[in-house]
């Protein structure tokens, strides 16, 4: 969208003043770290936010749940029970959903360098659409298996759900996702 980009771009321009600036209200509000400047409730918020646990979806259309474990434990991440309390560097399986694994709020700056993401393994993905991709799925093929029929996504967005609804659809029925966003498709081929 170009209004967005013109924004963008006078953004970028003026990076150097909105860090001066910044630096003097820090300086004058004897803040000494950036949270300090802002409100309780957006704070509290922040901190919130920041302790919330990661999910990821295993990609079964590149490897299986198991593979994901075992290089996830030989790397020093560390198997726990769903309701035992976090240890660093730790994930469980989700009860719910087999493909989805929950990660401590540690580990999320080295789940996004981390290879398996990077190859498309593993999804960095928020819960409410594995659970949205498996309700979709589940009225499809109410028996659990695979369906011969075909799914129609009319807007792909991020395609994390059109790929999940993929890999539920086995190789028996297809997905057809469309979208604005040209590149999207490339993207979500990439990630299959």
């Amino acid at each position: 969208v170009r209004e967005v980009q013109e924004v963008h771009d006078a953004l970028i321009r003026f990076k150097t003043k909105f860090h001066a600036a910044f630096a003097r209200c820090r300086i004058k509000c004897n803040a000494y770290q950036e949270d300090l400047l802002m409100s309780n409730d957006v704070r509290i918020r922040y901190r919130s936010c920041v302790n919330t646990p990661r999910h990821v979806r295993v990609n079964t259309l590149r490897r299986n749940k198991d593979q994901v474990i075992m290089t996830l434990e030989n790397r020093g991440y560390t198997k726990i029970a769903p309701l035992e309390p976090w240890a660093p560097f730790s994930f469980y399986c989700d009860p719910l959903i087999e493909q989805l694994l929950v990660f401590s709020p540690d580990t999320k700056d080295d789940l996004t360098n981390f290879a398996l993401v990077h190859d498309g393994s593993l999804q960095l993905q928020d819960k409410s659409t594995v659970v949205a991709a498996s309700i979709l799925h589940n009225m499809i093929s109410p028996n659990g298996t695979s369906s011969n029929d075909d799914v129609i996504v009319s807007d792909i967005g991020t395609g994390n759900a059109a790929c999940y609804l993929a890999a539920l659809q086995s190789k028996e029925g297809s997905v057809l996702a469309f979208g604005p966003q040209p590149d999207a498709t490339e993207k979500l081929l990439a990630k299959s």
